[in-house]
């Protein structure tokens, strides 16, 4: 089996009959002044909270980085953002039960030590010009100092994303290869409609005065054209595992991450690193059997940030970070939708005009400038699609769980 193949694997081993969403929120954590928390501090306190309930830790080059509650798991993002991951759940209940769990627990905790969290696409004073965003340090996780080095170079905003922004995910599951073809495509047609739902933002961005909308995603639009924007083929009726493995072989990984070791991989590839041609052939990446680890292949995946990332699930990442109420509608949006074949053939037939990916860009651009009044795809505009697309998730969800598309 060759690497390509094995990752292509690894992805088809995600395949489930489950309709189960799995739901990510990074929040800010600041004082009154709008100042992140320091990154010993926070690190201290998930140590402390992890230690009282008997939550595993998670500990990076030394340093306490997140742990895993019964519920849900905690992580540190680049500039100290807290994020958490629920549980998969195919209850919205449930889902909002432990973000409450969550929010119940850290919240006092924080303001004990004079912060809150902040549910907000971009920080408040970096969005409204007030402080650049190099004014906030990096935690001390080898990945991220690497990023920000290569990211710098690569795009304008890389140093926006890492230090000033935040977002909602929310992941899916698929069944088979056809059926995540078919919600990948549907997915990324849906991105700019789903982003402009989930915008949460209040002022003018500092570098682009003339696009008010969607603030973070001009950044992510703008930030490394490698490991950003849309998977080449996400509206191809050949895409498929292999083409996908193949794609994530060949691009530059950024970072390497082997035996506990971060080292800066910069434009180097997977295919530099393990195939004997390359360009750094690493032989001890691989076993006896010429294969690479599974923590080496999820590694890989997560080095690109793609708008629909394809794991052993979808993933959805075009939401800001929102309050709980709007999680749990993006949630419901994307359970209405996704798990609803008839919604999901619907909206495949009316948008089936929109064959490349860039025409989702021009959506995009469109938002930027216009946001709901742009028109978009068949001459609508972005406030009909969204409101479209509430109708028909509501009729792919229960009677109590439309509730939450409120």
């Amino acid at each position: 089996m060759s690497i390509t193949e094995q990752i292509a694997e690894y992805v088809r081993e995600g395949e489930s009959s489950r309709h189960t969403l799995g739901v990510e929120v990074e929040h800010f954590v600041l004082d009154r002044d709008n100042r992140p928390v320091p990154f010993e501090t926070i690190s201290n306190l998930i140590q402390t909270i992890g230690e009282e309930y008997h939550w595993p830790l998670d500990i990076v080059d030394g340093h306490v980085i997140g742990l895993k509650a019964d519920l849900y798991a905690i992580s540190l993002e680049p500039a100290c953002q807290l994020e958490i991951s629920i549980d998969p759940f195919e209850s919205i209940d449930e889902i909002r039960d432990a973000y409450r769990q969550f929010v119940g627990l850290w919240s006092p905790r924080l303001d004990l030590l004079g912060y809150r969290l902040v549910n907000h696409g971009q920080h408040p004073d970096v969005e409204s010009g007030l402080c650049d965003p190099d004014v906030y340090p990096l935690i001390e996780k080898k990945r991220y100092e690497y990023m920000d080095q290569y990211l710098r170079e690569r795009g304008n905003y890389g140093r926006y994303m890492m230090r000033a922004s935040a977002s909602t995910q929310v992941s899916i599951d698929f069944s088979s290869e056809a059926d995540l073809r078919k919600k990948l495509a549907v997915a990324t047609l849906l991105a700019p409609i789903l982003a402009l739902d989930m915008e949460n933002s209040t002022a003018e961005h500092v570098f682009s005065r003339e696009k008010s909308h969607l603030l973070r995603l001009q950044e992510w639009q703008d930030l490394d054209p490698d490991r950003t924007g849309f998977i080449p083929g996400s509206l191809s009726s050949s895409f498929g595992y292999l083409g996908y493995a193949e794609e994530l072989y060949h691009r530059p990984l950024l970072v390497l991450t082997h035996d506990g070791v971060t080292e800066n991989a910069g434009s180097l590839s997977l295919f530099d690193y393990t195939d004997p041609e390359g360009k750094a052939f690493r032989r001890e990446l691989l076993d006896e059997n010429g294969q690479i680890s599974q923590k080496l292949i999820e590694h890989t995946i997560s080095m690109f940030f793609f708008h629909i990332r394809v794991k052993r699930f979808l993933e959805i990442r075009v939401a800001d970070c929102v309050p709980e109420n709007r999680v749990l509608r993006f949630a419901a949006l994307i359970k209405g939708i996704f798990y609803h074949e008839e919604n999901l053939d619907k909206l495949t037939e009316e948008l089936g005009t929109v064959t490349q990916t860039q025409q989702v860009d021009r959506a995009f651009e469109e938002i930027f400038r216009e946001g709901r009044n742009a028109v978009i795809y068949n001459d609508r505009t972005a406030a009909e699609w969204i409101g479209y697309i509430t109708d028909l998730a509501a009729e792919g969800l229960s009677e109590e769980e439309r509730k939450y598309l409120i």
